[in-house]
């Protein structure tokens, strides 16, 4: 049973259409679906869609939406009314884009490793093997440019995010929190649990697409030593 769609503005600039307030593959490909839809009948003073996990914000210019055909309704209810007319791609599939990402979950990387030990009843070995034989899907990017939140870590590894959050957290840290796992694409603050590191460069204005990692992206991950980091991130 499709569940009901909900479209609201957020602001004169920006609409929301909602679907399930979950995360899961289901709302992913509500989204993804509806992206596609959208793609193909765009409306005069559209800007860009934005997508989350369960939700899709629509951005406009209302001085192009009120110049358009239909007369007499707000910019707002002109892209509303829009919006509602949009068929979803029956056929859409999440991507089937798999990556594998590189990571060493030595104690100089892993920074909450040993907190993790005591909060989650595990060793540190139980609790990298949980997280690298885990595959996740990225349900959107967004908090920093390129930063993945992937789900849905095993349920042993649930946690907190931290009660103090850190200034800066260097790139390439991989991190849990709740259940879901992310990884540090810039050197910026962050209340995650921080459990690893990859050498790989998660965002790059000089790359085209300049994000690594994209929703729908389905990813492992897999641990490397020291020695290996360090070969792989002078490359």
């Amino acid at each position: 049973m499709q569940s009901p769609i909900h479209i609201y503005p957020i602001s004169e600039k920006a609409i929301t259409v909602q679907f399930d307030y979950e995360t899961s593959q289901k709302s992913l490909k509500q989204v993804m679906a509806f992206q596609e839809g959208l793609s193909e009948n765009l409306f005069d003073g559209f800007i860009e869609a934005v997508p989350t996990y369960s939700a899709v914000t629509v951005y406009y210019d209302p001085i192009k939406v009120m110049q358009s055909k239909r007369v007499g309704d707000s910019p707002s209810k002109k892209v509303t009314s829009h919006l509602k007319t949009i068929q979803p791609k029956t056929k859409i599939e999440v991507s089937e884009r798999w990556m594998t990402i590189p990571v060493c979950y030595e104690l100089e990387f892993g920074l909450d490793l040993n907190e993790l030990v005591e909060g989650l009843k595990l060793s540190i070995e139980e609790i990298i093997q949980l997280h690298s034989e885990t595959t996740y899907t990225v349900f959107m990017v967004g908090f920093t440019p390129g930063f993945a939140y992937m789900g849905i870590t095993h349920p042993a590894l649930e946690c907190k995010r931290k009660q103090t959050p850190r200034v800066r957290i260097p790139p390439g840290s991989v991190a849990i929190a709740l259940n879901q796992t992310g990884i540090y694409p810039l050197g910026t603050p962050g209340g995650w649990q921080i459990i690893g590191r990859t050498p790989l460069k998660l965002f790059s204005v000089l790359s085209n697409p300049p994000a690594l990692l994209r929703q729908g992206d389905r990813v492992r991950f897999e641990r490397i030593s020291k020695e290996e980091f360090n070969e792989m991130k002078n490359l």
